[in-house]
């Protein structure tokens, strides 16, 4: 799981539903995860297990899930460690010159709108940032973030 980890959040968008376009990358790392896990388990191909069932038994998230999780934590640092290499800005009342709803709310400004920008794994994290429950996004400590993080990224999809 760390070798999935290491580095997956460059390689593409959350999915935040079923409905969402899958990733050629994240399927083929899915299905390692999944051999993985059964092997780990000592459950066959032939039993049919599901990949949810797998994830629930041996209590791992799914890649899509890990990449979610990845996302939200370096925000949380961005936003909570002074100095950490990421930086990220609120929406201003300056930035838009009246006062709308991403700046009451203190969303997250997105890194920019070009094409490129968009599609760079910052302003994916952002966005996801800006979906997540204000709960999760009060966290104060590291550990309460990982553990937040974590239980909201479960209702993501596989």
């Amino acid at each position: 799981t760390s070798k999935i980890r290491y580095g997956l959040q460059l390689f593409g968008k959350v999915r935040y539903s079923d409905e969402d376009p899958t990733n050629e990358d994240f399927t083929g790392l899915q299905t390692l995860q999944n051999k993985m896990m059964r092997l780990i388990t000592g459950i066959s191909l032939k039993d049919r297990v599901s990949t949810k069932k797998l994830l629930e038994r041996t209590n791992a998230l799914s890649v899509n899930q890990i990449n979610a999780q990845i996302k939200i934590q370096e925000i949380w640092k961005a936003i909570n460690i002074k100095d950490y290499p990421v930086t990220v800005q609120k929406h201003s009342v300056q930035d838009s010159m009246t006062s709308t709803r991403a700046c009451t709310s203190g969303k997250l400004q997105e890194s920019g709108k070009s094409v490129i920008t968009q599609k760079t794994c910052k302003n994916d994290a952002i966005i996801l940032w800006n979906s997540i429950p204000k709960h999760v996004q009060s966290c104060k400590s590291l550990n309460e973030i990982k553990t937040h993080a974590k239980n909201f990224v479960k209702t993501l999809p596989i």
